[in-house]
């Protein structure tokens, strides 16, 4: 099995830069504390991260996030793409969440 190497460390520092903060990391997905956020790593380029927003909020209201991280990244020769929605939703007859990119 051949885990991709995701730099949680360079990312964190982006992220960190900007005053939001990483609430949770799993896998290859980072969620963004007090915001309806998701960055997630690209497997096929570690320079790149994507920026996803929930369904349910306006993605315009955090367009100035988006643009505040592609400046940050750029500073660190890192990328941000916005990669559309996310939408989280519990699984049936089981305690868990599934993660939907729309």
């Amino acid at each position: 099995m051949n885990i991709p190497f995701r730099p949680l460390g360079k990312a964190k520092e982006i992220i960190d830069s900007i005053g939001i903060n990483i609430s949770y990391a799993f896998d290859d997905l980072l969620f963004i504390e007090d915001y309806p956020i998701i960055i997630r790593f690209d497997d096929e380029n570690p320079g790149n991260l994507f920026f996803h927003t929930d369904i349910d909020c306006n993605p315009a209201e955090f367009e100035q996030i988006r643009k505040r991280l592609t400046v940050a990244a750029k500073l660190r020769e890192w990328t941000i793409t916005d990669a559309g929605r996310y939408q989280i939703a519990p699984k049936d007859g089981v305690e868990e969440l599934e993660i939907s990119f729309l």
